[in-house]
């Protein structure tokens, strides 16, 4: 059954001059012959009817219009529109809602080539509706996101999955997809995977960019100064995994989301870290990439090997 939609604009020529003359007071306390032999309110009827009929146009569009928005969104065009449902229709992981889509765009085509008339507005209306509001179209910064780790999701386990992404859009449609996982050594499969699930679900005129992430290098030296009876072996395993969980690429940061992208490594947020660990009294001392004195690591990208060297007053 075809979804009825509403018009997109319903005032009338009434109501637009109605809400006009309503608002004079706001703006003048001097105008107050508001009837229509008044100069002012023949203005008002003059822009309202203008109004009017452009509310009118809105909601006429030509069938062309809807049509090629429907192309748009979908994909494809002409010869182009059986070509891609084909191949949808052969991939089980295809999303149905671009599949219906491209069946309406292929029966409306094949309508307006063999010289029918196109009249169902409201069914285009419809299908556009749906497939937007589905989880398969790549539209939004979101919409990548989600769909990047998805497109790993459920494979070989040979292939690891994408564990989180970084999505940066440009006004010339340009989208670049950092993907994140914990096997840096399988980057290039996954980054071809990722391209391929998202190269159909794109806009046209969108260029997608798949990369993998930058990795910094880190070496911390800590002087740290234990409770009685502490036992160093464990707390300094410990403060290295507190310290690791923290810079984690996936998991790390201050909302355990991942390490921000390009952002700094704060000496002051080791001593807290470390401080806070159980067993520790004190922090002595923090060394960054054996400069004495560096309060912040700027960080290219995320973190990648951490070298944690742990000296524990007292210890031999």
């Amino acid at each position: 059954m075809t979804m009825k939609f509403p018009d997109l604009a319903v005032r009338t020529y009434e109501d637009i001059l109605d809400e006009m003359v309503s608002s004079i007071p706001r703006y003048s306390e001097k105008w107050i012959n508001f009837n229509p032999a008044d100069p002012g309110i023949t203005i008002l009827e003059i822009l309202a009817w203008i109004f009017d009929a452009n509310l009118y146009m809105i909601n006429r569009m030509p069938e062309e219009s809807y049509m090629n928005f429907i192309r748009l969104i979908a994909g494809a065009r002409g010869e182009d529109v059986n070509l891609l449902l084909d191949k949808l229709r052969k991939d089980p992981n295809s999303d149905r809602d671009h599949i219906e889509l491209l069946s309406f765009l292929k029966e409306i085509e094949e309508k307006k080539n063999n010289g029918h008339p196109i009249k169902d507005i409201n069914g285009m209306k419809a299908a556009a509706l749906r497939f937007l509001q589905s989880d398969y179209r790549a539209v939004t910064e979101e919409n990548f996101a989600a769909l990047a780790i998805e497109a790993t999701r459920n494979r070989d386990e040979k292939i690891p999955g994408v564990k989180r992404t970084i999505v940066k859009g440009s006004p010339d449609g340009k989208i670049e997809i950092i993907i994140i996982s914990d096997r840096q050594e399988k980057y290039a499969e996954l980054k071809k995977i990722v391209k391929d699930y998202l190269e159909p679900r794109r806009l046209i005129c969108t260029k997608i960019v798949v990369k993998e992430p930058v990795y910094s290098l880190l070496k911390i030296q800590i002087e740290a100064t234990l409770l009685p009876h502490a036992s160093a072996r464990i707390i300094k395993r410990n403060i290295q995994k507190n310290i690791e969980d923290f810079l984690d690429p996936v998991k790390g940061g201050d909302d355990k989301k991942g390490w921000p992208y390009g952002r700094p490594v704060s000496v002051y947020e080791l001593f807290h870290i470390i401080e806070e660990t159980q067993g520790v009294d004190h922090v002595d001392n923090v060394i960054l990439d054996d400069k004495p004195g560096l309060k912040n690591k700027k960080i290219e990208g995320l973190m990648g090997k951490v070298d944690i060297s742990i000296k524990v007053a007292g210890e031999k």
